[in-house]
């Protein structure tokens, strides 16, 4: 297939697919930074303000934002304008994808749904949920060349294929882009060949060869583990490294089914959650029947049960029993959703073709996508900034202490120091390590005063030299906040530690606070 061909040929389409996606997502580029990852990396980051740092990392997401800092400063709208254009370049790429596996028809009516389904609102409105526009362009390019090898068997767009995957591990990397090649496996068992050979084992060889060099070279494995830290450490994941596969992958599959088909209600986090007895036994039931559609259609009709083969793929990293991601998030589903968009395309000509109703397809694209348009417009509204995204949030989810974390941000935010630090207090009741807590309660601590009795932290069940530790590890790597907090609580447990005083005067001493030094030293 000849891109720039298909371009000329769709070009009216495409132009107003341009239009449509500023209409609907224009107000994002008005949105703020968001406490999320946003602030720390991007307003307060010291990474994005080196750019040759940032081009070592040879991250193409980092490297981007540190050019757009560089020019525009720290101002979201460019920010926001890259992730439309990325989104709207990821909706081009299901025409074409969609027209190769099926038809004009349903790339039409596949791209329409993409571009406006609710639950790509996340990827595209919140600037950390870039990563996600950048490897879907990525994996969609990749099919699109595989696509074109099977079709023609030019090697070259082979070799272009499988450029394009090593390039998205070095300048991309993380777990989700090993998933290039089971993509890839699936589009070409269930829509390209007629039958399973040697000659396919053949072809996917040097994916895996790719993956085990790179490995070598970049350490792939160590950064791994260094994201499973991350996910226990900063996302309160279990401190186990395995989890029961019976819990995730069950909950996963019911989210990500209920979020495609019916995506009314949005959260920014999936955790918090009160399983009723009800969504207990849905979630057991769900993935019994998608399992049981999936066998259906294998013989009915390939293409459908591939495509639901294609979604569980999108999702692995999140039914993996090794910790690599959370349990679920909207972003992980991004480039799942035009898998989704293009099954619910080809069901609603297929329902036209059954019923014989002229123009129902059309009927029902209209209805579906004037509802994800209202949605998705609502939903962009949440990302305006970090206080409308939390109350957005905490409405659904009221006992996440992801939520309440960020809700105490905002009332540090408004100054509000009192408010964040009952909050922050409530949260180590329930997760007494949690780092944004002990960093945000130490820094209001340093700042502003020392709590007063109603808004003491809780006890820590740590010893005096367990927190004496605690306090030292981070005061040697200049983490302030967290140990000050540490201090604090050793001198609650035992209030005639001079060490802890004298070290937290030290703290003053070095953020150049010589009146609170001199004062806790009394």
């Amino acid at each position: 297939m000849n891109i720039l061909g298909a371009l000329r040929r769709n070009k009216i389409f495409i132009i107003g697919i341009i239009i449509l996606a500023f209409f609907e997502f224009g107000y994002s580029l008005l949105g703020n930074f968001i406490a999320v990852d946003d602030v720390p990396v991007i307003v307060k980051g010291t990474l994005i303000r080196d750019l040759w740092a940032s081009v070592s990392t040879h991250n193409i997401l980092k490297i981007l934002w540190s050019i757009i800092y560089h020019v525009f400063g720290a101002h979201p709208f460019p920010f926001h304008l890259l992730s439309l254009i990325l989104h709207i370049t990821n909706v081009i790429l299901l025409i074409f994808i969609a027209e190769q596996l099926f038809d004009k028809k349903v790339a039409i009516f596949a791209s329409l749904l993409f571009l406006l389904h609710p639950v790509n609102t996340e990827a595209v409105a919140w600037i950390s949920g870039g990563n996600y526009l950048y490897f879907a362009i990525a994996a969609q390019l990749a099919i699109l060349s595989f696509i074109r090898y099977r079709k023609t068997g030019d090697s070259r767009d082979f070799y272009l294929c499988l450029s394009i995957f090593i390039l998205t591990t070095i300048f991309i990397g993380g777990v989700w882009v090993y998933l290039i090649p089971i993509y890839l496996l699936f589009v070409d068992i269930f829509f390209l060949r007629k039958k399973i050979d040697l000659i396919l084992v053949k072809d996917f060889r040097p994916f895996f060869i790719a993956i085990l060099v790179l490995a070598l070279i970049f350490g792939i494995f160590s950064q791994s583990q260094s994201r499973i830290s991350s996910m226990q450490n900063i996302y309160l994941l279990p401190d186990k490294q395995m989890i029961p596969f019976i819990e995730t992958a069950p909950f996963a599959i019911t989210t990500m089914v209920s979020v495609y088909i019916f995506p009314l209600i949005l959260k920014f986090y999936y955790e918090g959650i009160d399983l009723s007895t009800y969504f207990h036994t849905t979630m057991f039931i769900v993935p019994l029947i998608y399992l049981g559609l999936i066998g259906y259609f294998f013989k009915r009709d390939k293409k459908i049960s591939g495509l639901l083969i294609l979604l569980l793929a999108t999702i692995l990293p999140t039914l993996s029993p090794r910790i690599v991601a959370m349990y679920m998030a909207e972003r992980y589903l991004y480039l799942g959703a035009t898998f989704f968009c293009m099954l619910l395309a080809f069901t609603l000509i297929k329902i036209q073709s059954v019923v014989k109703v002229k123009n129902l397809s059309l009927y029902l694209l209209l209805l579906i996508c004037i509802f994800y348009s209202v949605r998705t417009f609502i939903r962009t509204l949440d990302f305006r900034n970090t206080k409308q995204l939390v109350l957005a949030t905490i409405k659904i989810l009221p006992n996440s202490i992801h939520v309440q974390s960020d809700l105490a941000y905002v009332y540090m935010d408004e100054k509000n120091y009192k408010e964040a630090t009952r909050i922050y207090n409530n949260i180590l009741t329930k997760s007494p390590d949690l780092s944004i807590s002990t960093h945000n309660l130490g820094y209001i601590y340093i700042t502003q005063e020392l709590p007063t009795e109603d808004l003491k932290p809780p006890k820590s069940s740590k010893s005096v030299e367990q927190l004496v530790l605690l306090a030292d590890s981070n005061y040697k790597v200049r983490e302030n906040g967290i140990a000050f907090f540490y201090y604090y609580q050793a001198l609650q447990n035992q209030p005639d530690l001079e060490y802890a005083k004298q070290q937290m005067a030290n703290i003053f001493y070095r953020l150049g606070m010589i009146d609170k030094a001199q004062q806790i030293l009394k």
